[in-house]
């Protein structure tokens, strides 16, 4: 008879697990969707919001120093374009998704070019 119910009290307590992992999945994989949406939409700073609550997602730190970084530059002069091209630069190496480092690849195509064209115009006048 004991043996019988410490079965069922396992059984009980690995599903309980199981109910609490899937959840935080779900909850992460939400999370990282929104995410994403803000990221395409270009609102950073919400991004970053959502990927700091996200527990140990692949790439959720890195997305979110990247966010961190684009917000800084979004509402930043363009002297600190550089800096924000460097940060970009460090981490796009860190990501394991081939679709996120090209989007890295690209944007900081697109913070040099407008660095290189910012330097060009500050020394020509």
């Amino acid at each position: 008879m004991k043996t019988f119910t410490f079965k069922k009290t396992l059984i009980t307590v690995l599903f309980l697990i199981t109910i609490v992992f899937v959840g935080q999945l779900v909850s992460n994989t939400l999370g990282y969707i929104s995410a994403a949406d803000y990221i395409e939409e270009g609102n950073y700073a919400e991004a970053s919001v959502k990927l700091e609550k996200l527990d140990g997602f692949r790439d959720s730190e890195t997305l979110k120093e990247y966010c961190d970084i684009m917000s800084e530059y979004d509402s930043a002069s363009f002297t600190s374009v550089y800096h924000s091209y460097r940060g970009l630069k460090n981490i796009s190496s860190e990501l394991d998704n081939p679709r996120l480092s090209t989007e890295f690849l690209k944007t900081m195509t697109e913070v040099e070019t407008i660095y290189n064209n910012y330097n060009v115009l500050l020394y020509a006048n």
